[in-house]
């Protein structure tokens, strides 16, 4: 360094442990009650957030969180009631593994299969109640009571419970059964609905929209659910997921 001239003072500074220094958590008070949400697609994981989910673990049919991941959530969530909702069966086993391994809270785990299911549980839980037992049954109730949907596509030709549907054919999947076919997603959806939908309880029609549906599309579903179910309210989201061009959840 002597080239650039003679220098008076040095100073040494490890400007990488300077930063990792920097980035520790501070010791925060821990929140009473958190929530942990597994959600896909970029408009379902900003609602969920927007909904009250303190931390959203980005996740699902073709990406299943580990237990790793579950547990560094909780260590986000820093509450000491945490409850999770992995909205997917197939995650179901791994939260239930992390909330067993892990010692930082007490961990509740909501019986959520799907984003729908995990949506209406969301939607009331209240964390200033001050029974935990309440909030927790609270969410499993609403869980537990709302009809989903998904509209999906087939990959292969395949007959299921005397069901013949063909490469390219669009299902209706609700509460893990196939309940209609059809050569569009829209259709498939409207056939749903007719399937599953008691006009005398249903309030309440929430759609979250695939990043593959267009604008188009939307309207087109939207207008016919409300001609066939005048006294429905619908509600729909740019959910943004893969694989499903509909989410529906029928309250």
């Amino acid at each position: 360094m002597q080239k650039y001239g003679e220098f008076l003072t040095v100073k040494i500074e490890n400007m990488s442990v300077g930063h990792s220094e920097s980035e520790k958590p501070k010791n925060k008070p821990k929140k009473r009650v958190a929530t942990a949400a597994v959600a896909l697609g970029d408009g379902i994981c900003a609602l969920f957030s927007d909904m009250g989910a303190d931390y959203v673990i980005r996740g699902g049919q073709t990406a299943n969180p580990s237990i790793e991941d579950f547990i560094r959530a909780f260590d986000a969530c820093n509450a000491e009631h945490i409850l999770v909702l992995p909205n997917n069966k197939n995650i179901l086993l791994a939260a239930e593994q992390a909330a067993k391994t892990y010692e930082g809270a007490t961990v509740h785990v909501i019986p959520t299969k799907n984003l729908m299911q995990g949506y209406a549980a969301l939607s009331v839980i209240n964390p200033t109640i001050t029974d935990i037992k309440v909030i927790v049954g609270g969410a499993t109730l609403a869980a537990g009571t709302v009809v989903d949907g998904e509209i999906t596509r087939a990959v292969r030709d395949v007959r299921i419970d005397g069901r013949e549907i063909h490469e390219g054919d669009y299902m209706a999947i609700s509460a893990g059964e196939i309940v209609a076919t059809a050569e569009n997603a829209e259709q498939a959806a409207l056939d749903m609905l007719k399937t599953v939908v008691d006009t005398d309880l249903a309030e309440i029609v929430t759609i979250f929209v695939g990043k593959d549906v267009d604008a188009d599309r939307r309207v087109s579903l939207t207008d016919r659910i409300g001609e066939e179910y005048p006294d429905l309210e619908i509600v729909v989201y740019e959910g943004g997921q893969d694989v499903y061009d509909y989410l529906i959840a029928v309250e």
